[in-house]
């Protein structure tokens, strides 16, 4: 692996009871350290406020998990409710899949719209929703904000009961940061980037071949570590190790770590 620094943020937007943390990384084969990722969510408890540099909200982006109806409905629901506060201040985008299943087409955006437009990106669906999202942001520091209507839901702790009052909320202002490391990670080829992502999760090197192992060397911050033969190859980051370190009955990393 290549070598560690410290690089950009982007934050997450959660409902928080007592203090909580969230993370973005991204994906490839020579990993280091990189850009992080905030989410943001309406505070539990103790009030306080909370404002992006912008001091409010202005673009805000939907983005739902694709053929879900669930998801679909509670997004068609969340946008006939921003329409209902919206006093002319807030511009709405909707993810093209979104808009085309809500019947909306006239706010359809591609994740590179939103990335360069929006404030907030709220995430109707599961984690794999709001990973998806994360890798398609992280790089513009879009904040996002996620609405559970999965099945887990360890980074969408909104829940579809609460969703309305907790985007009030966090419209108010009444909203934590929670910044989460990314990973960027790389392909090299002749010295040359022929890949590059981002990753919230982790970045796993995998075997072509069925059947065979595969022989790597594996370096960090550019000191020689060992050469390892194995099936595969996972670098985690803290958000990423929970359902790794659950399976192996391991202890769960917290995402400050």
């Amino acid at each position: 692996m290549n070598k560690k620094h410290a690089g950009p943020s982007q934050e997450f937007l959660s409902p928080l009871g007592g203090e909580s943390r969230a993370a973005a990384f991204s994906g490839g084969v020579n990993g280091h350290a990189g850009p992080s990722q905030e989410f943001l969510g309406p505070l539990g408890g103790e009030r306080r406020k909370a404002a992006l540099s912008g001091g409010a909200f202005r673009t805000i982006a939907l983005i739902g998990k694709d053929g879900s109806p669930e998801a679909t409905a509670a997004l068609l629901a969340l946008l006939q409710h921003l329409r209902r506060v919206n006093d002319g201040s807030l511009t709405l985008l909707v993810k093209t899949e979104s808009a085309a299943a809500i019947g909306a087409p006239e706010l359809a955006a591609s994740f590179e719209k939103m990335a360069a437009a929006a404030d907030v990106a709220i995430v109707v669906g599961g984690d794999g929703t709001l990973l998806n999202a994360a890798r398609h942001l992280a790089a513009r520091d879009v904040p996002l904000v996620g609405i559970n209507q999965g099945r887990l839901g360890f980074m969408t702790d909104i829940s579809r009961t609460d969703m309305l009052t907790a985007i009030d909320r966090l419209l108010a202002g009444e909203f934590t940061k929670d910044r989460r490391l990314l990973l960027e990670a790389q392909v090299l080829r002749a010295g040359e980037a022929v890949f590059q992502r981002f990753a919230l999760n982790d970045v796993v090197v995998n075997k072509g071949d069925l059947g065979r192992l595969i022989e790597m060397e594996v370096r960090v911050n550019d000191e020689f570590l060992y050469v390892l033969r194995a099936d595969g190859m996972i670098v985690a980051t803290p958000t990423g190790s929970t359902a790794y370190a659950l399976s192996a009955n391991g202890p769960i990393l917290h995402p400050a770590v």
